[in-house]
């Protein structure tokens, strides 16, 4: 016989679930562990700033290295679900000559393996971040992306030139 059940979930929260069974003649099943359950109804969102020392400093850089940071906001943030991607993958080396990058030459130790750390901004509200830094003379531009547990998604995306070589005559 199979008998089934239903069971209400309704505040935002996770969730696992634990279920045994025991017969009438008190023969009882091993436990099933359900997988991560989620329910959470604020939707994710994705912000990407720039760390320059001088405000009148926009998208051009002519530092030794540029930092990005990403702030992923997301109660049940998952670092996995985040995604790195490159939209411009071409750049011009110091002769002058458009060259083609990877990924991994545009966006430098950035992996599933980054360093995020649990912050708050002004309003109390939790964020997890992680940090890029961007050392070679290029053209880049880039989007974040994250997914939520519930399939919600956010993103953001960033552009800017690190430039070092002066104009030639």
């Amino acid at each position: 016989t199979i008998h089934t059940n239903t069971i209400t979930i309704s505040n935002e929260d996770t969730y696992y679930l634990t279920i045994h069974c025991t017969d009438k003649a008190v023969n009882s099943s091993e436990n099933y562990y359900s997988p991560q359950i989620v329910l959470s109804k604020e939707l994710p969102s994705v912000s990407i700033e720039i760390i320059t020392e001088n405000e009148d400093e926009n998208t051009y850089f002519s530092k030794e290295k540029v930092e990005v940071i990403i702030r992923v906001f997301d109660d049940y943030f998952d670092e996995s679900r985040v995604k790195v991607t490159a939209t411009d993958k071409m750049a011009t080396d110091i002769n002058g000559k458009m060259i083609a990058l990877t990924d991994d030459d545009i966006i430098p130790d950035f992996s599933q393996d980054a360093s995020w750390t649990e912050g708050k901004n002004a309003d109390g509200k939790t964020f997890n971040s992680a940090k890029i830094t961007f050392v070679t003379e290029a053209r880049y531009s880039f989007d974040a992306e994250y997914e939520n547990a519930t399939g919600s998604t956010s993103g953001a995306n960033c552009s800017f030139v690190i430039d070092r070589t002066g104009p030639k005559n």
